[in-house]
């Protein structure tokens, strides 16, 4: 969790006797040792798959993916988690579907797989929607939001925000509103820019949205409140 402190945990599978699992103080520790076992860990995840240790591909497969995407690595970030998914679905395990769903949509919107990533993360969605996780479902509406600006389509973006802010609020999810209304913000400035030439429109994303973002992200972290 170092690499993404905010990020959704999952429950593990139970490490085999006589394992004992790393554990790191910092963001650098962590990442430099996904580094170093980048090549061991991707050959984890196959070994897992063709021994069909399905538990151990999927969440293996999870927990390497903030690493994935970081180093731009999105072709094993798309493999891995097509791995996961075919794990999930042996498992029947609706929240490893989810997740694998979830991962692949984004590694395509990375690869600029649009299609695929829309069709993606809406079975992450419907997924998520039905085992009532409802940070879930509000990251993947940020995902599809990202995924919409992209391609410039602003208002179906903006109106995915939204919704994840909803989704977030009611979850008393402080960090995902937080990155919600920087979504916000940013697609509010995006739609301003196409409508408002003037030397008010850049000062969208400054207002609204955007302190409130601030605001709460200055309380997760204990920064002073923007004034």
């Amino acid at each position: 969790m170092q690499l993404d402190p905010v990020r959704e945990p999952i429950t593990l599978a139970s490490p085999q006797p006589g394992v004992t699992p790393e554990t790191f103080t910092s963001y650098n520790e962590a990442f430099a040792w996904f580094a170093g076992e980048h090549q061991v860990l991707l050959a984890s995840i196959d070994l897992a798959r063709r021994e069909q240790r399905d538990r151990y591909a999927w969440q293996l497969a999870w927990a390497i993916a903030g690493y994935l995407d970081r180093r731009g690595y999105w072709d094993d970030w798309a493999a891995t988690q097509r791995t996961a998914l075919d794990a999930a679905r042996r498992l029947m395990d609706g929240s490893g579907e989810a997740h694998a769903h979830r991962g692949i949509g984004c590694a395509c919107d990375r690869l600029g797989r649009f299609d695929d990533a829309c069709d993606h993360l809406q079975q992450a969605l419907g997924l998520y929607r039905k085992l009532g996780n409802r940070a879930g479902e509000a990251e993947t509406r940020l995902n599809l939001a990202g995924l919409c600006g992209r391609q410039s389509r602003y208002q179906e973006s903006l109106a995915h925000a939204q919704q994840a802010l909803r989704l977030f609020q009611g979850a008393g999810h402080q960090a995902g509103q937080a990155n919600a209304l920087n979504v916000i913000g940013w697609v509010q400035a995006k739609l301003s820019e196409s409508s408002d030439d003037g030397p008010e429109a850049g000062s969208a994303s400054r207002s609204g949205p955007w302190r409130r973002a601030v605001g709460v992200d200055a309380a997760i972290r204990g920064w002073p409140r923007p004034r």
